[in-house]
Order: C-alpha cells, then sequence, then structure tokens
C-alpha cells in the first residue's frame, strides 16, 4: 500500500529503467518533444527507443521518426536519430 493524495501521481520505476516526460500538452502538434526529462533508477545505464508520432500518419515503420537515448548513472546521455533533444536527467543511483 502506497500513501497518497488523489492529486498525487505514484509510479514505480525498475532498476537501468528510464522514463521521459515531456511539458504538458494538449495534442501531438503542442507536445515540445525536443525538451525532456529523463527520470531514472540506474545502477549502470538504461537505453529508450522513442517513436515521434507526428499525429497524422501511419508511418511508424520509417527510421526517421525513432530516435535512441542512452543515459548513463552520472546523468550524461547520448541521443542517435534524425532530431536533437535538450534532456534534463533526474537520475536516482542505487
Amino acid at each position: 500500500y502506497v500513501n497518497c493524495e488523489l492529486t498525487e501521481l505514484v509510479f514505480f520505476v525498475r532498476q537501468n529503467h528510464i522514463i521521459l516526460l515531456a511539458e504538458e500538452a494538449q495534442t501531438v502538434e503542442e507536445l515540445k518533444e525536443d525538451r525532456l526529462e529523463a527520470i531514472g533508477y540506474l545502477e549502470r545505464s538504461a537505453h529508450y527507443v522513442m517513436y515521434q508520432d507526428d499525429g497524422i500518419s501511419k508511418d511508424y515503420e520509417n527510421p526517421a521518426h525513432y530516435f535512441y537515448l542512452s543515459v548513463r548513472k552520472d546523468g550524461s546521455y547520448q541521443v542517435e536519430g534524425s532530431r536533437k533533444i535538450d534532456l534534463y536527467t533526474t537520475i536516482y543511483l542505487k
């Protein structure tokens, strides 16, 4: 049992995994995918694959819509893919 308020969101992160968060948006067009926060529980590193939906097409097989993120426990990161992002990391170490 986790005691929390109705206005709180509680989630659990597995070791060596991250969750990406973006600023609140009402639609895909409003979403700022170039400015993300990574929250993680890392003993060493975590890897993440993100699909960037254009909100219109079903072009999910196009590799240009994906980027690959690697985050290390010191907060450093590497991004591979067609888009550049600013990543703010909050890493919880074991």
